[in-house]
């Protein structure tokens, strides 16, 4: 069953990839219950995420089958590689969780293609690769916010926030943008100046800022074209003051942001919280549009995946601060 299903996932997307210039796609998602298992091929080597509850650990033979069957789509033993996640823990969900520290130290990175971009990934150090697949649209459309602004003359500033390895900057500083990227992170900012290098960018005309961004947007007056802001679902860090949570904070966040927007300004607002709901009040303020569907990538099928927002601020009230309280 599993070998069925994989050899028919890699005859559909493999060509589509091939077609993208894409060189990371997922391959495979629990479509199978009975075998809960997340697989992604980048270049020659497939990652395969071991999805099974505790409970389930015993339940081999199905395990044991997914990796006969990746080895039958011709990856041997030395290009496999094998990782266990939580389901509980999610992208983002709090300092110090599985998937943002590291597990060994090969410090060896792979440098993978999307399209215009050059990705250097990690496959070994982290549970996370350094390369969020399902933001290969998003990336995409962000790139052509800017060249559409540079194309109407003007000189576009793009600020990252929660930059992570800094694709998301890369794309637009390649069409042209002057990108400021913050992560509380220095091991992911030094990761985001290493893409940029991997791209032909020079760094020193980008900010790389390593800093608490809920911190930095109170005290940071800099004002952006576009902002792009994909924020971790839960956060306890202990470089925080009290606790982030995604649905409770997404409002106060939002209209910080479009503060720090220009006139026309656009911010791109991203979360991986499963059941997210947009509060509708700020459409008081801003203009908004949802795009999760539409930049949902060719080879992901989960619809409740991610939610993307396209939010550009009232020009009655780009320029007016917000009357909310601060975030606590």
């Amino acid at each position: 069953m599993i070998a069925n299903r994989l050899k028919k996932n890699w005859d559909r997307l493999k060509p589509m990839a091939d077609k993208l210039g894409v060189e990371s796609f997922r391959l495979y998602d629990r479509d199978i219950p009975e075998f809960p298992s997340i697989i992604e091929v980048h270049r020659e080597y497939a990652v395969l995420w071991d999805r099974r509850e505790a409970v389930d650990q015993g339940k081999e033979a199905n395990f044991n089958a997914t990796l006969e069957a990746i080895k039958e789509l011709g990856f041997d033993a030395q290009h496999l590689i094998i990782k266990r996640r939580e389901v509980q823990h999610r992208r983002g969900e709090g300092e110090g969780l599985k998937q943002y520290t590291k597990r060994a130290r090969r410090e060896v990175e792979l440098q993978v293609r999307e399209g215009q971009w050059r990705a250097l990934i990690n496959l070994y150090d982290y549970l996370d690769t350094g390369l969020f697949l399902d933001h290969r649209i998003v990336r995409a459309r962000l790139a052509k916010e800017v060249s559409d602004r540079k194309a109407r003359g003007q000189n576009v500033r793009a600020l990252n926030l929660f930059s992570y390895t800094g694709m998301a900057s890369v794309a637009m500083a390649k069409s042209g943008a002057r990108v400021t990227s913050v992560d509380m992170s220095p091991v992911y900012s030094a990761w985001a100046e290493r893409n940029f290098i991997a791209n032909g960018l020079m760094t020193a005309h980008h900010d790389f800022i390593v800093d608490n961004v809920l911190d930095w947007i109170r005290e940071d007056q800099a004002r952006f074209d576009l902002i792009f802001c994909d924020p971790p679902t839960f956060s306890n860090s202990k470089k925080m003051v009290g606790t982030w949570d995604v649905q409770r904070d997404h409002r106060w966040l939002i209209e910080r942001l479009l503060d720090r927007l220009k006139p026309g300004g656009t911010l791109v607002f991203s979360t991986n919280k499963r059941d997210f709901k947009i509060d509708h009040d700020l459409e008081t303020r801003a203009n908004l549009r949802e795009l999760s569907q539409v930049t949902l990538p060719f080879d992901f099928r989960d619809q409740k995946l991610r939610h993307v927002w396209w939010i550009t601020a009232r020009e009655e009230s780009s320029t007016q601060p917000s009357k909310s309280s601060d975030h606590s």
